[in-house]
């Protein structure tokens, strides 16, 4: 993630100069170990049928499984564009729409992947009724996953709809980082905002509706 995030230019004042020696270390710690591991990358999900199979010559010979954890279209692509914009990336409901659409439909990442890696080596689990650190672990073939403590109790906060427009309201005009982790820590006990907070109800049931034949397919 870090890589794409340099090749990309994106987040020019993060430390990469640190990222080559890191990624020499894992190089060679990976060159010597032997058992199982876990990759796992917020770009996997992007990647086109042609990325995917370029991705699977890389691990050559080796026992593959690929672990898919699909969130309902709604609520992800809310939470997404929140996100986004709590970040500082400039992104509306509508854009996000057309622009996830390759992300939206369930059935096709299912295919993509499955051409690439064989339907076999597939395993589904959704978000809302699992927990993903245990999902992992299980796919790792962990049987005791409850004896592994998660690394982070909370990894990313979302904020109220109010805290996020606040942030794009004085964005143009000051830097925002210290002031979006105050939000999120005056958050952390506040009671949680609606599911959806940028999706109207109508748009989210004309999404649902639109993808429920791909959903029943993956189910």
């Amino acid at each position: 993630h870090a890589l794409a995030n340099e090749r990309q230019g994106y987040t020019p004042d993060a430390p990469f100069s640190k990222l080559r020696a890191h990624i020499r270390e894992i190089r060679k710690e990976a060159s010597a170990f032997k058992g199982h591991a876990l990759v796992s990358s917020e770009d996997f999900s992007t990647l086109d049928e042609e990325q995917i199979f370029a991705l699977r010559r890389h691990f050559g010979s080796h026992n593959i499984k690929i672990l898919i954890v699909f969130r309902r279209q709604d609520y992800w692509l809310d939470s997404l564009v929140g996100h986004l914009i709590k970040v500082g990336r400039e992104i509306n409901i509508e854009d996000a729409t057309v622009r996830k659409a390759h992300m939206l439909d369930y059935k096709a990442v299912c295919d993509r992947w499955a051409n690439a890696f064989g339907e076999d080596a597939i395993a589904v689990d959704t978000y809302e009724n699992s927990d993903v650190w245990e999902t992992l672990n299980r796919g790792m073939g962990f049987k005791k996953t409850r004896r592994l403590k998660k690394p982070m109790p909370v990894a990313n906060k979302s904020l109220s709809v109010n805290s996020t427009k606040f942030l794009q309201l004085v964005r143009p005009h000051t830097p925002t980082a210290g002031l979006r982790k105050a939000l999120e820590e005056v958050e952390i006990n506040v009671e949680a905002s609606p599911k959806l907070k940028f999706l109207s109800t109508d748009a989210a049931r004309d999404l649902m509706q639109k993808y429920g034949p791909s959903n029943t397919a993956v189910a």
